[in-house]
């Protein structure tokens, strides 16, 4: 790694390590903010935390850094995609997952790539959802119709779709897109995985994708609705392991017993432009 100059101070650039830090040093930053910040914690030596950024452009980050951990901290600006694929490491720490899960998608890009939907998906879209056991006929038919919003008009802004492909077929979905009269709010309409696919990080890569997008677009905040029924269980867990807070609950929302539960994540940007 090469010593550069910055603003009078040396600063080191360099490379991430493949391998994650010591759970006491990766506690230092919780997931969240360092996801906000895009600052990674790497070593501690003598009471000085190395941390991994993707920028110094801002005079008051390395002085919340130190706030936040309590720590004289050692900026490393690294490569933008080596600190996202670090994100989703400690990401995997954050949440209980191993790191192999999470690096499973980023080793594999051939065999399991994020991409948007293309003519010719929604077949595929289809039988994912009905695979999953959980969607109503009528939810069915709104998977349906965004998607084919999203392929009869490409230019349009409302909605957004990522998917993951493994052997051929879809075996992971999400769709997100600015919550009609706000501000930089966001909506992520659906997120699901084949059940045969579950348990490999594919959830979390998609959600982490969807995350990127809206902050990319300056969004202050995503909202997530899901049912409070006992088959999306797995969802609510999933949503609030990753930073996701109920915020609010409407009983009886869907059909008599089955509630309307809403998730939450504010992002650190109060400011939003057009989506893109």
């Amino acid at each position: 790694m090469a010593l550069v100059a910055h603003k009078g101070e040396d600063i080191l650039f360099g490379s991430i390590p493949d391998t994650l830090p010591t759970p006491d040093v990766a506690r230092l930053i919780p997931f969240e903010l360092a996801l906000e910040l895009e600052a990674v914690p790497l070593a501690m030596e003598d009471g000085v935390l190395t941390l991994a950024v993707a920028s110094l452009g801002d005079p008051k980050l390395i002085d919340a850094l130190v706030d936040i951990t309590g720590h004289q901290v050692f900026p490393v600006l690294s490569p933008r995609d080596q600190l996202e694929a670090a994100l989703l490491r400690l990401k995997a720490l954050a949440c209980g997952e191993s790191s192999d899960q999470i690096d499973h998608i980023k080793r594999e890009d051939g065999m399991l790539p994020i991409r948007g939907v293309s003519h010719g998906d929604l077949d595929d879209i289809l039988a994912l959802a009905r695979r999953t056991g959980v969607f109503t006929s009528r939810e069915l038919a709104v998977i349906k119709e965004l998607v084919e919003i999203q392929l009869g008009n490409p230019n349009q802004k409302d909605y957004r779709s990522f998917i993951v492909e493994a052997d051929s077929h879809i075996v992971g979905f999400a769709c997100c897109g600015p919550t009609p009269m706000t501000d930089g709010t966001y909506d992520l309409y659906w997120i699901f995985v084949d059940p045969s696919h579950q348990g490999r990080a594919i959830g979390s890569a998609l959600l982490g994708e969807v995350e990127k997008a809206i902050r990319r677009a300056k969004g202050r905040m995503v909202i997530v609705d899901t049912s409070s029924t006992r088959p999306y269980l797995p969802a609510r867990r999933f949503y609030q392991k990753h930073g996701l807070r109920k915020v609010a609950e409407v009983e009886h929302y869907y059909r008599p017993g089955d509630s309307r539960l809403t998730y939450a994540k504010r992002f650190l940007q109060d400011t939003s432009e057009e989506w893109k």
